[in-house]
């Protein structure tokens, strides 16, 4: 499979995450390398100095760093009560973030530390 280098939306990316057998599509921006650096410290202080994870810390650390990446996500995917939410109500990241907060967990493993996580830009 090629990679047609003309199709690609500057600093576009495509991540599919699931919750069970959902498969839900968000779409976030590149980091920057500066974003990618400050991550990977804000990753670091939540571990003790016996090098435990202090995951309160962590989930709040990811949940932060993806509403700042994330630009929406595929229409139909989120629903709330019935009711589709909207990917231009900023809203959604809230929601989510206090429904599946793992999902920005799973959002910022696949941003930040996943080498190959450019292959996904669409």
């Amino acid at each position: 499979m090629s990679l047609d280098l003309g199709k690609i939306e500057s600093g576009r990316m495509t991540i599919r995450v699931y919750v069970g057998d959902t498969e839900l599509e968000f779409y976030a921006r590149t980091p920057t390398t500066e974003e990618r650096v400050q991550y990977r410290r804000d990753i670091a202080k939540c571990f003790n100095r016996k090098g435990e994870l202090d995951y309160e810390r962590y989930i709040k650390v990811c949940t932060r760093w993806a509403k700042r990446i994330l630009t929406g996500f595929r229409e139909g995917d989120l629903v709330m009560n019935g009711e589709p939410l909207s990917p231009e109500d900023e809203k959604w990241k809230d929601v989510v973030a206090e429904k599946i907060p793992d999902i920005f967990e799973a959002i910022c493993g696949k941003v930040f530390e996943t080498p190959d996580a450019e292959k996904n830009l669409q």
